[in-house]
């Protein structure tokens, strides 16, 4: 079984600030050990693996190879790396770097990317992942990065002390438990999609089974404006790297309603009509995403983390 002790130790030395005050840091040391060890188990499965290279298929790629592995950098460190496809696309290859027992810095950065780049030649990656725990990280500004997607979260507790916004009383929340309204959720999101050509790279409907388990875990509703079916919001009990909480899964306003203040309002009574019980709030969202960035800041979200892509050559 390969520890993962000093990986666990690295990645927990570096988290955000605001994560270890808002989790506390042996509860945030023992998510963080319990999802990489899960994420390191999961493709180290062979059964898994098989699947992943049915899905995935590249010549001459057995089911090995995609599997993650530790990799030696030298007498620097080690790393544990893995083959993803953005958005499940062969055409769009990148290696992703889940931990590392040492620091990633612009002095590093070369020799990591020449040794991924020979490790997973098989694919013909053109780029590398990395997680960053902070928006200021000296690397977001490295030639040829860019950010894939950031993390915001909160406390729901912290956030219920902002008070209401407006337009708050305009908003009712009913729930969804079976779905039934889920086929106006995918003709609107096509709606929105087609009216603004491109956005489905960064702005597509969820899943049915993740809005499922929202809806299992009392996170799923139809939003009302005025009385009347005016969009979705829903949430899930789930966790990735040191966070665990309610994850934001999607929120969506009908057309007619956008632009108009709501959708912040909307996510502050949703942030109270959930379960008692966690009380972090986070969410992923990519960073092109504007308007989505927009309404987590005001709600009271922040940046604590995100991912960001480096090239194999600069």
């Amino acid at each position: 079984m390969l520890s993962i002790e000093a990986y666990v130790a690295t990645r927990f030395a570096e988290c955000h600030p605001k994560i270890l005050e808002w989790q506390g840091h042996e509860a945030t040391r023992a998510r963080l050990e319990s999802w990489l060890q899960g994420y390191i188990t999961r493709l180290q499965d062979r059964a898994v693996l098989e699947n992943f290279a049915r899905h995935c298929p590249v010549k001459d790629a057995t089911p090995a190879d995609y599997g993650v592995r530790m990799i030696q950098l030298g007498d620097v460190g080690t790393l544990l790396a893995g083959i993803h496809f953005y958005g499940g696309d062969t055409s769009r290859p990148f290696v992703n770097i889940t931990a590392m027992d040492f620091e990633l810095n612009p002095e590093t950065i070369g020799a990591v990317a020449e040794l991924l780049s020979k490790e997973f030649a098989v694919f013909c990656p053109q780029r590398f992942r990395i997680w960053i725990d902070s928006e200021h990280e000296p690397l977001v500004r490295a030639p040829g990065a860019t950010v894939d997607q950031w993390i915001l979260a909160g406390r729901r507790d912290e956030i219920d002390r902002r008070g209401a916004l407006d337009q708050g009383a305009r908003i009712s929340l009913v729930p969804d438990p079976d779905l039934g309204s889920h086929s106006e959720f995918e003709r609107c999101y096509r709606e929105f999609n087609e009216q603004h050509p491109g956005t489905e790279a960064w702005n597509s409907a969820v899943g049915r089974d993740i809005l499922e388990m929202c809806a299992r875990d009392g996170g799923y509703f139809r939003v009302h404006i005025d009385g009347e079916p005016g969009g979705w919001i829903a949430a899930r009990l789930s966790g990735e790297g040191p966070l665990f909480g309610w994850t934001m899964a999607d929120e969506l306003l009908e057309a007619e309603h956008r632009g108009k203040g709501l959708a912040a309002a909307m996510q502050r009574m949703f942030l109270a009509a959930l379960p008692d019980g966690e009380e972090l709030i986070w969410g992923t969202i990519d960073s092109r995403n504007a308007p989505s960035l927009g309404t987590a800041r005001r709600v009271g979200r922040e940046i604590v983390c995100g991912y960001l892509f480096l090239p194999f050559t600069g």
